[in-house]
């Protein structure tokens, strides 16, 4: 199925060179289409190592986000607790909701 903001773009590579970029695709973990772009727009292939690692980051800065907002939970669950005036914690509670769903849907893209 065509994606709506990709167009076909077709060229005719030598067997041997076909071959070469079929190996680099399969090293790097990505698709021979996403290697062929991105050697095209004069980026580097990105690395099957490079990616692992940078998916574990994301994961890990949103199992921090997934504590932090846990945390706020027992602060607010506290009964003697008087919250300071102007603290928006509903505020931040959707921003760490809103940067966890970017966080994922980064994580989707890059597998």
């Amino acid at each position: 199925m065509p994606l709506k903001n990709r167009v076909l773009a077709k060229f005719y590579p030598t067997p041997h060179d076909k071959a070469d970029l079929e190996a680099l695709a399969k090293r790097t973990g990505q698709s021979f289409s996403e290697l062929v772009c991105r050697l095209t727009s004069g980026r580097q292939p990105m690395a099957a190592n490079d990616k692992h690692l940078i998916v574990r980051d994301l994961l890990r800065i949103n199992a921090d986000l997934a504590r932090l907002g846990n945390l706020m939970k027992l602060i607010l669950d506290d009964e003697s607790l008087v919250l300071p005036d102007g603290m928006d914690f509903r505020g931040l509670f959707d921003s760490i909701r809103e940067t966890q769903i970017l966080l994922k849907s980064k994580v989707r893209e890059l597998n």
